[in-house]
């Protein structure tokens, strides 16, 4: 017999784990094995021995009464002697056993320990315990099949269903796979299985629903839907296609609550109809009621497909992070928060209910975090409104919504463009990138205005006309700035705000790594100097061609890199980085060099211990912004393997500078 061969094998009682270790990962082999060892030897048995009435009984007992007569009756079963009776009383063991566990009745499980033997062992207590006991169980299953070798067919499927079930008891799956085949358990037996033990298939179905639930309840918002699904493990469809690394444009839509709890609603209902099981089931749903309807709440609902947002194209936006919605519509906001209805709220009459919901909402969510959307052409009125009520709620984040087509381009997907909301007041390490950039924008309905150090550089940009271009020529010319501000004006549209943020923030290699907003009035940054003045107008388009002669200086990399021999690879690497990272300070040139430009490092012990730069003196105006970032790009710069001195001259010819330009 193959489970009495893995009992000769050295395994001890004193080690569940080492005991059933290979039980568990074999749950469905041992089936196999109990239900065809012995059939061609061994004599058919009876079928079943006369059960009593009780075994059918309800389980949940509330006397002492009827606890003792349990414990007589399971008694007079162990005296029989009969596979029948042995059977009958380990069933009944079993169902005692997660009566107590799943309705924590202090009554049942002492009734449990005393027919089992007595007491837990010494020292056992919860897990432990509980370790014990199905121990002790697996031991009587196994103990059953060596002495009766005439097992009739019913009964050999009972152990075998019995141990698979037990064994997965004892550990919980510490991977996939194991998960897979603990469900696969589960499921098989609950619907194929031994009658008498589909029951209790139909419990480890309900508690493996509800460990998810308690999960989701616990997990942070970004994280409940891929948590959720693993409900499905218990189901003949399975998490898979939820769980396996991939875009969200081919990932399929995510299951709604409703279908993740079905499996947990199914095991109940067919609970329900045992007279066995109908006090445990009313107690454990109202101990577990809280826990649902928290699962309800919590759990995101899927989004609306028909969302009348901007399209972009694939790979444009990040991807939904299940942040509560504020829509902006003609002539209301409606707001929708995670597990619950979208409902309306009218400008100016609602404004402080809308502001109270927010803020709870957002505080509940623990993020900061809040999705805008509108219709490509909605009012501008209603998109600044909202924008003014989220700043009011407490939002640290803004994520602009739009639409992305899928494969088959009859579905979208949501994704959005994060902008982080700054207080001009009060700095912090994580706003301090945002408030020390030089580049800001001002978006309005006439379009794009670009302000540099304060100073406005170039006239507005009509809307959609230009940005990448512009944004290009600002990146080159501040290549260390990651992060640019941005304000909005009360009249700019949706779409408007969409096609900038993605040129600033699109794609896989975005231009910058952060937009911050200032929640302020357009009119209150907008210069009060009109373009319209000639004046004016010539200085500005001075200080845009000052940003242009930046732009012109920037290199990606320098011409060539000298050094006297090779370096090991982890070393080289890093001297290439270390050119990247140096030629950022190109735009802080004076002038555009007239001859090649050179940047010569020297490392002793692998640190740096020598600068010098040399080239047009006129471009390297002594002591200038150049020097000063070539200093702090080499400060942190470090060789990991080589230590002996060396020098490494980094050169940018005048041609790269010409042909760039």
């Amino acid at each position: 017999m193959l489970v009495r061969n893995m009992r000769r094998r050295g395994t001890s009682r004193t080690n569940p784990r080492s005991l059933l270790a290979p039980v568990v990962g074999c749950a469905l082999l041992v089936a196999g094995a109990f239900s065809g060892a012995g059939c061609t030897h061994a004599r058919r048995a009876q079928e079943t021995a006369p059960p009593s009435s009780w075994l059918s009984s309800d389980l949940l007992l509330t006397t002492t009464g009827q606890a003792d007569e349990e414990l007589r009756l399971l008694r007079q079963l162990e005296s029989q002697q009969t596979a029948a009776s042995e059977i009958a009383r380990l069933g009944r063991l079993y169902d005692l056993f997660d009566c107590a566990r799943f309705t924590r009745s202090a009554l049942v499980r002492d009734l449990f320990w005393e027919a089992l033997g007595g007491a837990p062992p010494s020292g056992r207590r919860g897990r432990a315990a509980t370790a014990a006991a199905l121990e002790i169980m697996l031991e009587r299953a196994w103990s059953i099949e060596a002495q009766h070798p005439d097992l009739s067919e019913a009964q050999r499927l009972f152990l075998a269903d019995f141990v698979a079930l037990v064994s997965v008891d004892m550990f919980g799956p510490e991977n996939e796979e194991a998960l897979e085949i603990q469900s696969d358990a589960f499921r098989r037996v609950a619907s194929s299985g031994a009658p008498s033990l589909r029951d209790n298939a139909q419990w480890r179905i309900y508690d493996h629903v509800r460990a998810v639930v308690r999960g989701v309840n616990a997990a942070p918002v970004e994280r409940r839907r891929a948590i959720g699904v693993h409900t499905l493990y218990v189901t003949e469809l399975g998490p898979e296609r939820w769980t396996t690394p991939t875009r969200d444009h081919e990932r399929p839509p995510w299951p709604a609550a409703a279908a993740l709890l079905a499996p947990l609603v199914r095991a109940t209902e067919a609970l329900r109809e045992s007279p066995a099981w109908g006090a445990s089931v009313a107690a454990v749903e109202r101990a577990d009621r809280s826990a649902l309807e928290a699962f309800v709440r919590a759990y995101p609902r899927p989004r609306d497909p028909s969302l009348p947002l901007p399209v972009v194209p694939v790979g444009t936006g990040r991807p939904d992070d299940d942040s509560p919605l504020l829509w902006v519509s003609d002539d209301a906001l409606w707001f929708e928060a995670a597990g619950e209805q979208a409902r309306p709220y009218l400008p100016r009459q609602d404004d402080e209910t809308l502001v109270s919901t927010l803020s709870a909402e957002l505080a509940k969510d623990g993020r900061g975090i809040l999705l805008v959307g509108s219709e490509e052409k909605s009012p501008s009125s209603g998109l600044f409104t909202a924008l003014g009520l989220a700043t009011r709620s407490g939002a640290s984040t803004i994520r602009f919504a739009v639409r992305e087509p899928l494969s088959d381009a009859s579905r979208h997907v949501l994704t959005a463009f994060p902008v982080r909301v700054l207080d001009p007041t009060a700095v912090t390490p994580g706003t301090a990138a945002f408030h020390e950039s030089a580049i800001e924008l001002r978006l309005g309905g006439d379009g794009l205005r670009v302000v540099v150090d304060g100073a406005e550089v170039a006239e507005g940009l009509a809307p959609g006309a230009g940005y990448p271009d512009t944004l290009s020529v600002l990146r080159r010319a501040f290549p260390r700035t990651e992060a640019v501000r941005l304000r909005l004006a009360p009249d700019v549209m949706y779409l408007q705000v969409v096609d900038l943020l993605r040129a600033l923030l699109g794609g896989a290699s975005p231009r910058y790594r952060g937009v911050g907003l200032i929640p302020s009035t357009f009119a209150d940054a907008t210069p009060t100097t009109a373009t319209s003045d000639p004046r004016a107008a010539r200085k500005m388009r001075a200080a845009w061609g000052a940003v242009r002669a930046r732009a012109a200086r920037g290199l990606t990399a320098p011409s060539a890199i000298a050094q006297p021999y090779p370096l090991r690879e982890v070393d080289q690497q890093r001297i290439a980085v270390l050119g990247a990272s140096l030629s950022t300070c190109l735009p802080d040139l004076h002038a555009l060099p007239r001859a090649a430009l050179s940047v010569t490092v020297v490392f002793d012990e692998g640190h740096v211990q020598q600068l010098d730069s040399t080239g047009d003196s006129r471009a390297l105006k002594p002591a200038g912004e150049f020097q000063r970032c070539v200093k702090d790009r080499t400060m942190a710069a470090r060789l990991r393997a080589h230590r002996e001195r060396v020098s490494v001259t980094f050169t940018w010819s005048r041609a790269d500078f010409i042909r760039d330009r």
